[in-house]
């Protein structure tokens, strides 16, 4: 299948297939929800970098050899593992291409909201201070938003959450960062939270493309979860009406 794939562990990475869809509606994408294993965000990083080995043999025998790690989790985790066994494949991750898109000044003071695996990682703190070595970062785990986004938690649920976990930090932070796909997908909750201009991975994916000649044809969704409930879930979220696919991704090859 001549398409680029994209893949998340649930349906944050949804967000990038439609960013990337509107900005390039001729090209094939695939996107794969890995909603079996989600969230990653809890799991150890050798759980991360098995499951991410299989999603790209996923990907691999689908004939797919460009893929983009829509999961600020598995970029920071499992990355460095998967590329040299996928030498055959185009593999982005999107911590660095994230972090380049922030303006960033020498006096900012940026949070860093993201998994626990993708804070324990200091994949974040390390490629700002590349960029940018006298800004300070602070970071919190936002150890249950992915749930409550999978689950279609109410709004007064998800802000009562943002605001026990925001208190842990309190502070003026002049940029943050939403370094998770699934939570653009609440922006508009902490934003009334907190006061910092807030980025995300979406347009740094699309200008990845820009240029490009892109594969064309069809586009498709699948899930490791169930298709009939990530249809619902994507009908409630986003009002659109998309049809998802089964996907298996165990029974490959362990990653050891």
């Amino acid at each position: 299948m001549n398409a680029i794939g994209i893949v998340d562990s649930g349906l944050g990475g949804y967000t990038v297939y439609e960013s990337l869809r509107q900005a390039y509606p001729d090209a094939s994408f695939v996107f794969l929800a890995d909603q079996k294993h989600a969230p990653y965000g809890n799991k150890s990083p050798e759980e991360i970098i098995a499951i991410s080995y299989q999603n790209m043999m996923w990907f691999y025998d689908q004939g797919i050899r460009e893929v983009i790690l829509a999961c600020n989790t598995a970029s920071s985790v499992a990355l460095e593992f998967i590329r040299p066994i996928f030498s055959e494949m185009q593999i982005h991750g999107i911590i660095d291409l994230t972090v380049e898109h922030i303006d960033l000044k020498k006096d900012d003071k940026v949070l860093i909201l993201a998994t626990q695996a993708t804070i324990n990682s200091g994949s974040y703190p390390d490629s700002i201070g590349f960029i940018e070595p006298d800004v300070k970062v602070d970071g919190i785990a936002m150890v249950d938003l992915v749930k409550h986004v999978e689950s279609l938690s109410d709004e007064a649920t998800v802000t009562a959450y943002l605001k026990k976990e925001f208190a842990k930090k309190p502070g003026n932070y002049s940029k943050v960062v939403l370094a998770c796909t699934h939570y653009p997908i609440v922006k508009d909750l902490i934003a009334k939270e907190l006061k910092g201009e807030l980025y995300d991975s979406r347009q740094a994916i699309v200008d990845l493309l820009k240029d490009r000649d892109l594969p064309q044809g069809e586009s498709r969704c699948y899930t490791t979860g169930n298709p009939d409930h990530a249809k619902l879930q994507v009908k409630t979220l986003f009002s659109h009406d998309q049809a998802f696919l089964k996907a298996v991704t165990e029974g490959m090859s362990s990653w050891k």
